[in-house]
């Protein structure tokens, strides 16, 4: 088996062989009988005293099929090196073209490294037959001028014909006063890099250096000429020449970092003219959240955006202000049960009808909300799938409450001074690309248009996904949650970055990669503007401070130097009333230390230690009463994520 299994394996490899080799060998028999040749390629270069080159080739060609015409062109590279290591730019102006003694239309392509003149009109047929091709045009920059000498390496034909060429011959015109004595000539014939001999080279009676090859050329071979020269009779760039130069070399470049200036400048002033920031101001302590404010909107708002968590911390606020139970079965699912008495018997005189009953703590609207939606069939639910509705249709509501009305107030609408600056990148990339010699302006600018879109999409993504991953590493208290949304963003956002990934070299392709690294930078500066500015409103920088230094007495208020600031009594009342702000704000193991001992100690009739009223469950331990808010919060949060997803689906809400 092993011996037949090599035997197929040769045969395999040597088939394979034997078709790759017949692969290399067909272009240049296609070449030649595939409908069209090169009879003769003659060209006339002058070189002039300014370091310039006016260059005539006559091309005659000879065809059966008339779609030949679309492979005759001519290729020049914009970046060069000359054998003696130079690297050189080619600057080209077309001056003319005729076919047939008429005039004729061409177009440029741009290539990898360098410029295609394709010669004729686009999609135009040609019709069977012997044609004649005059392409005149001047180049800059072509010369090597060296320490003892000055030389012309030149590529007659160029490396992009595709037809066998039977005769290659060229004219160099030298400044006058040149001694033909003091000139050498070489050449070199054959595919690129080789150094071939079939060639003639003479001066001729006008003292022309003359050179000719001796035998037909079959692509992609080529004749290179080589003439140096003594120093003196072509000058150097003066410095006005080489600024010029500088400014035709670096006009892509000069354009991108135009179009960058110019959009910083437009999200400038809008940051100053539209939003009208306040800086935040210096940050203290506060032993309160702002009033009339939910854990719910509280988290809103220091985030900057929904999560399923506001529910979470509602629930537990509406549970500490005794308008719902928290029950923990003994399979670990949650049952919440909604509590219909207004008043509350107080622990010093309980008892009804007389001073010994106290109203309940109010509630705010985004709460009532919940109440309402989550309790709108019976007075208790469990936190199970089959209440997906219920459960899901709640979460949506309090997201689409907290959006409509914090949204207007404390965040500032951006998108009127976004499309603007959208639209400037886009102008700015599109010029960009069209400084490109030879791109393609169709596909410059629907690739553009596309990714630019498509690139703030992967920008949206690539944070949500950070944020997932951030909250994964830095609240381990809800890693499970955290962890599936982090997987799942990383998952949907591989296709997304691939597409981008290839828009971007398709632009890179039609344009240049300085004009894709343009876009991304654009992209990058506008989501930037969208971020920064969304929270700067003069009433949500209020907030926020105010939200930060109310975390700041969460986590810091037993320091001295905030002691006589925020002093608060150290009771399980305190305790209570602002845990879901700490959870909300994610430092409620903070909060728990502070409380540990004074807990610890607090008992209440008929019980040992401290255990809250409004839940019962597995997750209350007074042994471990530091990690009860914490482990409460996160198997809150799953339960939570787990009965709003539909039965069947194995994606969790973050």
């Amino acid at each position: 088996m092993p011996k037949r299994f090599s035997m197929l394996t040769g045969v395999l490899l040597a088939t394979l062989a034997c078709t790759y080799a017949a692969g290399l060998g067909a272009p240049a028999t296609a070449a030649g009988s595939g409908g069209g040749q090169v009879l003769s390629y003659r060209s006339e270069i002058t070189v002039n005293r300014n370091d310039s080159l006016l260059v005539q080739e006559t091309i005659v060609v000879s065809g059966t099929d008339p779609r030949f015409l679309e492979k005759i062109h001519r290729d020049f590279p914009f970046l060069d090196r000359d054998r003696f290591g130079n690297i050189y730019f080619v600057h080209l102006e077309i001056t003319s073209l005729a076919r047939d003694d008429q005039p004729e239309d061409y177009h440029l392509q741009k290539l990898p490294d360098g410029l295609r003149v394709c010669l004729g009109k686009r999609g135009a047929p040609l019709s069977p037959g012997e044609h004649k091709y005059v392409l005149t045009y001047t180049l800059n920059r072509a010369l090597g001028f060296f320490s003892d000498h000055d030389a012309l390496y030149w590529n007659v034909t160029g490396s992009g014909w595709t037809f066998p060429i039977q005769e290659i011959s060229a004219a160099v015109h030298l400044p006058a006063g040149i001694a033909p004595a003091a000139v050498l000539l070489d050449a070199y014939t054959g595919t690129p890099g080789s150094a071939g001999s079939d060639y003639s080279a003479s001066f001729n009676t006008q003292g022309n250096a003359e050179f000719h090859s001796t035998r037909p050329l079959a692509p992609p071979e080529t004749l290179t000429i080589v003439v140096r020269w003594p120093k003196g009779f072509v000058r150097l760039p003066n410095d006005d020449e080489n600024y010029q130069y500088f400014l035709e070399d670096n006009r892509v470049l000069l354009i991108g970092v135009a179009g960058l200036l110019l959009v910083l400048a437009y999200y400038t002033a809008a940051w100053f003219l539209g939003r009208r920031r306040r800086a935040a101001g210096l940050l203290m302590p506060r032993n309160s959240p702002p009033r009339g404010f939910s854990p719910a909107t509280v988290r809103y708002v220091w985030r900057g955006d929904f999560d399923p968590k506001a529910l979470v911390v509602d629930l537990v606020d509406l549970a500490v202000k005794r308008r719902i139970a928290i029950l923990e079965d003994g399979t670990g699912t949650y049952i919440l049960g909604r509590l219909k008495a207004s008043l509350q018997p107080t622990a010093t005189a309980p008892g009804r009808g007389g001073e010994g009953w106290e109203r309940l703590p109010a509630i705010t609207a985004d709460q009532k909300l919940i109440l309402r939606k989550l309790f709108t069939a019976s007075g208790t639910i469990r936190l199970e799938r089959k209440n997906h509705a219920l459960v899901g249709g709640t979460l949506e509501a309090l997201h689409r409450s907290l959006h409509s009305h914090l949204e207007k107030v404390y965040f500032l609408k951006n998108s009127p001074f976004l499309i603007p600056g959208l639209l400037i990148s886009l102008l700015s990339v599109v010029q960009c690309g069209f400084a490109v010699p030879g791109a393609s302006r169709v596909i410059t600018l629907t690739v553009t248009a596309g990714l630019l879109i498509w690139s703030l999409a992967c920008a949206v993504l690539a944070a949500a996904g950070l944020a997932s991953w951030r909250n994964l590493i830095f609240d381990p208290q809800h890693q499970a949650a955290a962890w599936k949304q982090a997987l799942t963003s990383t998952v949907v956002a591989i296709p997304v970055f691939g597409g981008e990934i290839v828009g971007l070299g398709a632009l890179a392709w039609a344009t240049s990669g300085t004009v894709a690294l343009l876009l991304i930078l654009l992209v990058l500066i506008s989501y930037t503007f969208h971020c920064l500015l969304k929270l700067s409103g003069r009433s949500g920088r209020s907030l926020r401070d105010q939200i930060e230094g109310f975390r700041m007495f969460l986590t810091e208020a037993d320091k001295d130097r905030f002691k006589m600031l925020v002093a608060l009594p150290k009771n399980p009342a305190v305790f209570e009333k602002f845990l879901p702000y700490a959870l909300a704000l994610n430092v409620e193991k903070a909060w728990s230390e502070k409380f540990a001992l004074v807990l610890a100690q607090a008992a209440r009739p008929g019980a040992t230690s401290y255990s809250p009223t409004w839940y019962s469950g597995r997750d209350w331990n007074s042994a471990a009463i530091l990690t009860f808010a914490t482990t409460l919060g996160s198997s809150f949060s799953r339960a939570i994520a787990s009965a709003s997803a539909r039965p069947g689906s194995s994606a969790r809400r973050p």
